[in-house]
């Protein structure tokens, strides 16, 4: 407690109510607590100030409801941006380079989903069941990687003549999800069952966990092979 007519003014832990004079008299000071303090509201009843924590907690929640949307408004004016630039705009302006990036990403898909649909095919036991497995993926897996390749360079190529367009259409949106999911499930099963191949590499029949990730696959590339055939349909644009 401070000394009753001390000059020092009242210093951090002390709060004044609203209406009290320009004096600081000692019956009038009062401290202030670690988690809240008491104070006058308009009718003079008191009510509860929040602490630091309780406002620190308050602002961080607020910031991760506030969070997915400055993430779309930056990636909105990262689209913008893009679709301004020079190089953007020369390519949408040219005659036939638009056509054949076009045709090569739709080719190259086409290359890159068939042979890995080949290799999906031999895991639910549908086709090629008395070749071992890591032969079928060995043989496969060079044209997969060139048919990606040329899939991605394209695709990327096609969206950077036309990011606001793309950025609004629902069916790129859904595909954009699919070919993550279709990335996790190849992830899943070379790090899970694929590590024990040897154990069943010439089975006709492969196990259980085998079998479902070739459905999925199966599934979310036919998502995605859709889903880019609709883009030109965007029934739900404004």
């Amino acid at each position: 407690m401070p000394v009753s007519g001390s000059s020092e003014p009242p210093g951090q832990g002390w709060h004044r109510p609203r209406n009290a004079a320009s004096a600081w008299p000692e019956d009038l000071a009062t401290p202030v607590g670690t988690a809240q303090v008491a104070c006058h509201g308009p009718l003079g009843v008191p009510e509860s100030v929040p602490s630091v924590n309780q406002v620190s907690r308050t602002g961080v929640a607020h910031a991760r409801r506030m969070a997915p949307g400055i993430a779309f408004a930056m990636l909105f004016r990262l689209f913008e941006t893009v679709e301004a630039m020079p190089s953007s705009v020369a390519i949408r302006e040219y005659l036939y380079l638009y056509p054949v990036i076009e045709g090569v990403h739709v080719l190259s898909t086409y290359i890159f989903f068939g042979l890995v649909a080949m290799m999906d095919l031999r895991l639910v036991s549908a086709t090629l069941r008395s070749a071992a497995v890591t032969e079928v993926q060995h043989r496969l897996f060079p044209w997969q990687m060139f048919g990606f390749a040329l899939m991605a360079v394209s695709g990327v190529l096609l969206v950077f003549t036309e990011p606001m367009r793309f950025y609004s259409n629902i069916f790129f949106q859904v595909k954009m999800v699919l070919l993550a999911l279709a990335g996790l499930n190849m992830v899943i099963f070379h790090t899970g069952v694929y590590q024990r191949v040897a154990e069943w590499d010439h089975h006709e029949v492969p196990p259980g966990r085998a079998r479902l990730a070739g459905a999925v696959s199966m599934m979310l590339f036919s998502g995605i092979v859709v889903c880019g055939r609709l883009i030109a349909y965007n029934w739900f644009g404004k």
